[in-house]
């Protein structure tokens, strides 16, 4: 063996750094596999470079994967380089301990870094973006510089959202996803109610699923637990270390979470009762609260204009010839001032659009 390369990070960015030619691991296991019946399979002689990605350790039993080592001796005298993408931490070990660090390579994926430019950027299109939140922009702004100011630092900055449904909470984590290039990673807190997610969260078999899994697979930096509050509580304390050291931890995996943004939402009305719903441990590691307002009457206003526009520009050019813009703009603004958030005003719209249409092709 000359070389083993580890990779932690997407498969966008490993499928980079593997050969064009190569044997899989799911090949090579059966090949091991085989070595114990009567009629062995014969390891290719160009089986020089093997590669796996993040579910090929699913083939290998537990035990094969705590002794992962006995499955390259089929392929041994061979075999010249191993890449291996996302490993449970004891095959990283294993390996580390048998061949040492001058063979085993390890890369973590590059996320693109908050700049001054990511500010600027931030700034000039937040308002365009995000509508009748102007308070919460300068929090944001802040809390990206302290990220961008404290490189060195590289722990994760941990910001709730608070306020009420359908004013940009979750909108606002996209926004800056889409900053830094990339879908952002987010957990439906709120299903998290039961102990059948327990084991996603702390790990099982490791050809199960899990957050951590997950999160080796993130595309950007900023991570969103939506409707944090409403999870079970007992599962709260799952996120501690990440929220103090930017590390996340089960039986198999291990995360590094440095210069991560971890954006929290909840509609609770106030930093009091979001105290009282998660308990001072888990309310004293945010590093920003921050307050989302309801819609003031120009931003419902605003708001209703993008609806129409978004709804308009996802007709079909039969569909258009039905809905007029000018119609839509006509029949929809007088309701702005009623429509309580941009969920409720854009399902109203666009339901009634629909049926508009729907009608009007039933008359043919």
């Amino acid at each position: 063996m000359e070389n083993i390369y580890i990779f932690y990070g997407t498969r966008d960015e490993y499928l980079k750094k593997i050969p064009q030619s190569y044997y899989t691991l799911e090949q090579l296991v059966k090949i091991s596999d085989s070595t114990n019946k009567l009629i062995p399979q014969k390891v290719p002689d160009d089986c020089t470079e093997v590669v796996a990605f993040t579910m090929s350790y699913s083939s290998i039993t537990q035990g094969g994967v705590q002794n992962f080592d006995n499955i390259l001796d089929c392929a041994r005298n061979i075999l010249e380089d191993l890449y291996l993408q996302n490993p449970p931490d004891c095959i990283k070990e294993e390996l580390l301990r048998v061949y040492g660090e001058e063979i085993v390579k390890i890369e973590y994926q590059n996320y693109q870094e908050i700049s001054l430019e990511t500010i600027r950027t931030c700034n000039e299109t937040f308002s365009e973006n995000i509508i009748g939140q102007e308070g919460v922009k300068y929090k944001l702004l802040t809390m990206l510089y302290e990220v961008y100011s404290n490189k060195n630092n590289n722990l994760p900055q941990i910001a709730m959202f608070y306020g009420p449904s359908g004013v940009g909470k979750t909108e606002t984590a996209k926004f800056l996803s889409k900053l830094l290039d990339g879908d952002i990673f987010r957990i439906q807190m709120s299903m998290y109610q039961t102990n059948d997610y327990f084991g996603y969260l702390y790990g099982t078999e490791h050809n199960n699923g899990s957050l951590c899994k997950d999160l080796l697979e993130r595309k950007t930096n900023i991570i969103l637990l939506d409707e944090f509050d409403k999870a079970h509580p007992s599962i709260w304390k799952a996120f501690y270390q990440m929220f103090d050291e930017g590390i996340y931890k089960d039986t198999n995996y291990t995360v590094n979470l440095n210069n991560t943004i971890i954006i929290c939402t909840t509609n609770e009305p106030g930093p009091d009762e979001i105290r009282k719903k998660l308990g001072d441990p888990l309310f004293y590691r945010f590093d920003h609260i921050i307050k989302f307002e309801y819609l003031s009457n120009d931003a419902k206003m605003k708001m209703t204009k993008q609806i129409i526009d978004e709804i308009y520009s996802s007709l079909s050019d039969n569909e258009k010839q039905i809905i007029k813009k000018e119609n839509m703009y006509t029949k929809y603004m007088p309701f702005s001032l009623k429509f309580t958030n941009y969920r409720n005003a854009r399902n109203l719209i666009k339901n009634d659009v629909s049926e508009t249409i729907i009608k009007e092709i039933l008359k043919k």
